[in-house]
């Protein structure tokens, strides 16, 4: 019991990271800005420097089991569609711009597995960014993926 108790101290220590990381997104000179802080991201329509301001959608992604991924398709009249697979994608401030789109099971099998490969104007999104730039580098997205952490306050 001690030594289950000593890894779950471990793994919560450890998993919950206060590593702050901002990353942007860019296709077609359509921009998205994600803010990750620990097992929480949020996402804002557009170049964000304020980070003050309200988010688009907050995902909380805590717990052992837990994690974050979607797809967001980048839509030629600039707006941004996303697929939500794992996480729940609050929405915080309405956007035309920047919305869920639901698919049924089998729409979204059907959509996957004709870009497979070619993903284009399609990003994965993960919680775990190596996995994210490793999925869409397979797949050939044409979105382009800025990351760099955020200044310690």
């Amino acid at each position: 019991m001690k030594v289950n108790l000593f890894f779950i101290i471990v793994i919560i220590m450890f998993g919950c990271s206060d590593n702050k990381k901002l990353v942007y997104y860019n296709f077609n000179n359509i921009w998205l800005t994600r803010i990750d802080d620990g097992g929480n991201s949020k996402f804002f329509y557009g170049i964000v420097s304020d980070l003050s301001i309200d988010e688009n959608f907050n995902v909380d992604y805590f717990g052992i089991n837990n994690g974050m991924q979607a797809y967001f398709i980048f839509d030629s009249d600039s707006s941004i569609c996303i697929i939500p697979v794992m996480g729940e994608f609050k929405q915080i401030k309405k956007d035309d711009k920047f919305r869920v789109c639901n698919y049924t099971n089998l729409e979204f099998i059907l959509l996957t597995d004709s870009i497979s490969g070619n993903y284009k104007n399609t990003l994965f999104i993960s919680n775990i960014l190596s996995l994210e730039r490793t999925h869409n580098a397979k797949n050939k997205s044409s979105v382009t993926i800025i990351d760099k952490g955020l200044p310690k306050k």
